[in-house]
């Protein structure tokens, strides 16, 4: 079940709307379904949490060192090391394909760049164990990356990692009754409303 209902599409409010249907729009949102994500209508509860992400997402999603492939990649692998099937199958990025997602699930480098393999390996240690990630590992990525690319890297890893790991502590796909049910009066509402609308 979910911990806390997705905001549903037709309560969305015109911010939080206009924001995601960017976001559609661009692709940095498709999971595959055509519709917007139960992730991303989870963070419509906090206008203000997703004007922040969103504003991120674009920030992310084309501008930057690393190229758009790379990037994906490297979601991907986040979403495959958090177990999260639902990101890890929604392939948002051309030049990346099913064969590529199959040979990260088996942790088989090989058949990517040595700069792709490298962010790779990283991603994967730093999502597994991240006090195992030690000098030796950031030699291997300045072996194929600036220290400017590096820091990109590193960052966008930090970032992916814990979304997924956020999005996974809200089971946002689970079927079932939602631990925390949507009520319309309580988006962005703080906790000393929220509980003056309870005990209505």
């Amino acid at each position: 079940m979910p911990r806390i209902e997705p905001v549903p599409s037709d309560q969305l409010t015109p911010q939080a709307r206009a924001m995601l249907e960017e976001g559609m729009a661009i692709g940095a949102y498709n999971d595959n379904t055509g519709q917007i994500p139960p992730s991303m209508r989870t963070l419509a509860w906090s206008t203000s949490t997703l004007r922040t992400a969103h504003a991120r997402t674009l920030t992310d999603w084309r501008a930057g060192l690393l190229d758009p492939k790379l990037k994906e990649l490297i979601r991907i692998r986040s979403a495959q090391v958090n177990g999260c099937a639902n990101c890890a199958g929604a392939i948002k990025e051309d030049g990346v394909d099913g064969e590529a997602v199959a040979c990260m699930i088996d942790m088989d480098f090989a058949a990517f760049t040595p700069r792709e393999a490298a962010a790779l390996r990283y991603v994967t240690r730093f999502g597994m164990d991240h006090h195992s990630v030690g000098d030796d590992d950031i030699r291997a990525l300045q072996a194929e990356f600036s220290p400017s690319e590096l820091v990109e890297l590193i960052y966008y890893a930090g970032t992916m990692l814990g979304l997924h790991r956020m999005f996974h502590v809200l089971q946002v796909i689970e079927d079932g009754e939602p631990l925390i049910r949507f009520d319309p009066a309580l988006v962005d509402a703080p906790m000393g409303a929220a509980q003056k609308i309870a005990a209505e």
